[in-house]
């Protein structure tokens, strides 16, 4: 074997160590960084899964008429079929016009499910003769960590 010969053998294969290290550099980056991302989405997902859970429990409640719409401050609350309709969201027995909107629902034993604490919130209520149509949106967040999922949701009562 020649001098020049044994200069090119040694050079493709420095070349190819170095494409095998390329790859397999991005092959470790790939399996990391797909890691991350199945833990968020799997935080994200039960956080998902309260909320949904907290609608499940909310819609019922309307149908039931076992709701309880309260203030911000908690200092008014009032049976969610008696709040008044959109854009008011007060509830009746309030009078003056600084009556606070009760928009917030009262979730009791569901404000905190696992690792989260939950919140619902009225957004609107429209009435019509045969229907009363509410707009709602569930707020699920992580107590010792960031993620947050948000459901919002319209539901009908004839």
């Amino acid at each position: 074997m020649r001098t020049d010969e044994k200069g090119a053998a040694l050079l493709t294969t420095l070349i190819l160590g170095l494409v095998a290290l390329a790859v397999i550099g991005a092959l470790m980056t790939f399996i990391l960084f797909g890691k991350k991302t199945s833990i968020s989405e799997r935080k994200y997902t039960s956080a998902l899964e309260a909320a949904k859970g907290v609608s499940d429990f909310i819609m019922r409640g309307l149908l039931d008429a076992q709701l309880i719409c309260t203030s911000s401050d908690g200092s008014v609350s009032c049976n969610c079929d008696d709040l008044l309709a959109s854009p008011l969201l007060k509830c009746p027995s309030c009078t003056g016009s600084s009556c606070p909107e009760a928009k917030y629902l009262s979730l009791g034993a569901y404000s905190s499910i696992g690792n989260y604490n939950l919140s619902a919130e009225v957004l609107s209520k429209v009435e019509t003769p045969n229907e009363v149509v509410y707009g709602i949106r569930v707020q699920a967040s992580g107590q010792n960590s960031g993620e947050k999922a948000i459901v919002e949701f319209v539901y009908k009562l004839e």
